[in-house]
């Protein structure tokens, strides 16, 4: 007897939970909408396109320009700006330590500008990030390569 008394109550409990866990067809329940895109996304995604230099761009390249001529002794207007790139120094030697010196070993943003002059003598040239300290490198081989195509 209380085994069909047992199986009886298991019954009923199971009828009411299954009948409580089903939503009817006039539910006051709203789904809602989820803030992630539905639509599958392409993990692939174009680069987008650098814009172009502006004169107000340039203008660090020229005043960089000046200074180096002057240094070496040249105007201004005989050297060409071949090549620019940004890159963080290991330390404030910014890629040319000097011998006998001693430099902070700190990483450093600053550029690489290679210019060069008519006869082709080329200036390997860096500086920091606002252009307030450069260098002339005299190491061989730091020009990088030439693309003619």
């Amino acid at each position: 007897m209380k085994k069909l008394k047992f199986a009886f109550m298991l019954a009923i409990v199971t009828m009411i939970l299954v009948a409580c866990g089903r939503p009817t067809a006039d539910s006051s329940v709203q789904p809602t909408l989820s803030p992630l895109p539905t639509a599958p996304v392409s993990p692939i995604s174009p680069l987008p396109v650098p814009p172009l230099k502006t004169g107000a761009e340039e203008q660090p390249f020229s005043e960089l320009r000046a200074q180096v001529a002057d240094q070496i002794g040249l105007p201004a207007t005989a050297l060409i700006l071949v090549f620019n790139e940004q890159v963080t120094w290991p330390d404030t030697s910014l890629g040319c330590p000097q011998p006998d010196m001693m430099y902070a070993q700190v990483l450093t943003p600053g550029w690489r500008v290679v210019f060069e002059d008519a006869e082709g003598q080329v200036y390997q040239v860096h500086t920091d990030e606002d252009f307030e300290y450069f260098i002339i490198c005299a190491q061989p081989g730091l020009m990088p390569p030439r693309s003619d195509s």
